[in-house]
């Protein structure tokens, strides 16, 4: 066999891969400037509160639900993950379970408007280093992203 039937399988391959990887990476980039609430003093989240505002998430889905959509169709092998972030006015041991709900809620209302159960994953994000608001406290932190992962 000869050094050229070998080799152009292996670039093919490579190839391939920083494609793919190119792919996900430029879906996330968009991904990045998908966040629930919108903006800063849009209702999302209420402080204390597991649940997302119902009446706002209508609003907010009607502009991003489908891109969300969009972008878990391109590839099965895809999960979207979201993330929910606190502010810092709950308790650490409340964190975790109203960070976790919060994301649990908008996964079962995106799942009411298409968005299946099994291509979704909730995670709590309890990283109070990475302030988005004035600090730490502030409710602007209170935010859910969204990213592209692969299925395990």
């Amino acid at each position: 066999m000869n050094s050229k039937n070998t080799i152009l399988p292996l670039i093919s391959y490579f190839f391939f891969l920083l494609l793919f990887e190119n792919c996900l990476s430029f879906d996330n980039r968009n991904l990045k400037k998908i966040i629930y609430p919108a903006k800063s003093d849009e209702p999302g989240f209420q402080a204390g509160i597991g649940e997302i505002n119902s009446d706002y998430f209508e609003k907010w889905c009607k502009i991003h639900c489908a891109k969300l959509k969009n972008s878990l169709a391109q590839n099965e092998n895809l999960i979207l993950e979201i993330k929910v972030r606190m502010d810092a006015t709950e308790t650490p041991e409340s964190s975790r379970k109203i960070s976790q709900a919060r994301a649990e809620s908008l996964r079962k209302v995106m799942n009411q408007k298409g968005i299946e159960l099994s291509k979704t994953v909730a995670i709590p994000d309890l990283d109070f280093k990475n302030i988005i608001g004035k600090d730490k406290f502030d409710p602007d932190n209170r935010r859910a992203s969204f990213r592209l992962i692969e299925k395990n």
